[in-house]
Formats: structure tokens, C-alpha cells, sequence
């Protein structure tokens, strides 16, 4: 392969024309040479650079309707949300060109959706892609999408995820709202495990709990194993998505209830 040689003898993967500032990245996603495109990638080409007019490699595979290059460009880190010196963004031009997987692509993506867009497409002809990215404007979290798509392992996937590590699950409603909607029969599965997810934690649920949260309960597990008559007891009270707290000693009867402790400050001081 061409390419692959010039690069093993030295030459410069983010070289720009003077001209009008192509770098060999932009020249690629501009023919859809998907391959090469992921050679440079590979060899240290800026996903983000520009040519003089500001359109980046994801500007111009958007533009061109080139998918596959497009994604690779999103798995590499592209900044979906970038645009010209015009103002267009990848999903504004994917609309204008009437490049409909690619929208939907963006916008599953994390492309913000603005009434720009949703005009753009009806503009084209694009209609039903235009009432599309108008109901799903709102989808900010892998949940949302998940029950778009009725997809329960999604949920699951998300939930255990760190994606709600800092950060409250959305409404139980507006998720219920999406699972739903249209045609395509509701998951009630998929609805119940939405439900566990919100309802106050407990050991029966530990299959939606979060990763910090089944790492963290883990450890405690192996450091209070073995100790006989010494061992640790601790009471999971509640979790918040934003951490979890532990009781240090069971609470018997009347007894006194301890304050609540974070998990860091348990394993860090107590354990």
C-alpha cells in the first residue's frame, strides 16, 4: 500500500496543502477510503484538524454521505458538535444532503438535535427523518436510546455502566413514555427492570447496580472474609447513584443506628 510506505519512510501524517489546508485525513474521508482513513488514524492523524474553510474529516464524510468513514471517525474520538466557519455542523450537512443514516448515526452519537436540523430535513424531503430527529431531541443517555430501541440489554449495559456514576437516572416517566411509543410492542421486561433500577437498592437488585457499587461491595466482602469472631458487619442503608453507605455493626432491636458512612471513608478507615 502506497500510503503505508510513505509513512514507514518518514513522511508526515498531518502534512496540509497550503492552498486550502487538505490534510491526507481529509483527503480520504473525502473520497470514503475508509481503510486509509484508519491507517492514519492509526499512525497519529489529528481527527479534529481543519482545512482553511473549517470543515474537519467529519464535516466533509458527512457531506460526501460516506457511513462507514463517519463512524470510524466517532469511534476515534471526532468532536460530533464541530462546525465551519458557516456554522454547519456534520448532522446540519448529513440533513442538507440528504444523507439519512448518517443523521441518525450523529444523533445517536450525542449529536445535539436543534430546530436548524429538524427545518434542514423537511427542506430536503426529508420528512419522516425530520419527525424523527424531532421526537428524539431530548435522548441525552444511553437509557433514553435503549428503550427507543427496546433494547433491555442496552438498559442493563447502561445501568451498569459509570454513566450514572454523577448523575440522577432520568424520570422513570419519560422512559416509560419512550419504551412505549410507536408500534413495535413494549418490552414489559425491559419496563421492570427500569422500575428496579429507580426503587431504593437492595441485594435482590444487585443485577442493575453500578460498577463503583458492585467493586466497592466486593471489596469490602474480601477484606472482612476469614476473620472469625472479628469480622466487620456492615448494613447497606441506601445508594444514591452517586455512592453508596454502609452502617458499621448490625443494627439489633432498639439499638442505636449508626450514622451512615460513605464507602471510601469505610474502606479507608474502618476496614
Amino acid at each position: 500500500m502506497v500510503v503505508q510506505f510513505l509513512l514507514n519512510k518518514g513522511a508526515a501524517v498531518n502534512h496540509a496543502l497550503i492552498q486550502n489546508g487538505f490534510t491526507p485525513l481529509l483527503f480520504a474521508c473525502q473520497n470514503g477510503h475508509e481503510g486509509t482513513a484508519r491507517l492514519l488514524l492509526e499512525k497519529g492523524a489529528a481527527v479534529d484538524i481543519t482545512r482553511n474553510d473549517s470543515f474537519t474529516a467529519l464535516l466533509i464524510a458527512c457531506q460526501e454521505g460516506h457511513k462507514g468513514t463517519a463512524r470510524l471517525l466517532l469511534e476515534k474520538g471526532a468532536a460530533v458538535d464541530l462546525a465551519n466557519n458557516t456554522g454547519a455542523t456534520a448532522l446540519w450537512l448529513a440533513c442538507k444532503s440528504k444523507h439519512e443514516a448518517i443523521a441518525r448515526l450523529l444523533a445517536r452519537r450525542g449529536a445535539l438535535i436543534n430546530s436548524d436540523d429538524i427545518h434542514e430535513a423537511k427542506k430536503q424531503g426529508k420528512r419522516k427523518l425530520a419527525k424523527w430527529l424531532r421526537r428524539v431531541r431530548g435522548h441525552t443517555t444511553s437509557l433514553h436510546w435503549a428503550c427507543e430501541d427496546r433494547d433491555r440489554e442496552g438498559m442493563l449495559r447502561g445501568l451498569r455502566s459509570d454513566e450514572f456514576e454523577g448523575a440522577a437516572l432520568p424520570p422513570l416517566a419519560e422512559l416509560e413514555l419512550i419504551a412505549r411509543r410507536g408500534k413495535r410492542p413494549t418490552c414489559e421486561r425491559s419496563l421492570r427492570l427500569l422500575r428496579l433500577a429507580l426503587e431504593p437498592w437492595d441485594v435482590l437488585r444487585r443485577h442493575v447496580w453500578p460498577r463503583s457499587f458492585r467493586d466497592s461491595v466486593a471489596a469490602v466482602a474480601d477484606v472482612t472474609r476469614g476473620r472469625g469472631e472479628k469480622a466487620i458487619c456492615f448494613t447497606i442503608l441506601s445508594f444514591c447513584g452517586r455512592g453508596w453507605w454502609a452502617g458499621h455493626e448490625p443494627v439489633v432491636g432498639d439499638a442505636f443506628v449508626p450514622a451512615p458512612r460513605p464507602a471510601a471513608e469505610v474502606l479507608r478507615r474502618l476496614v
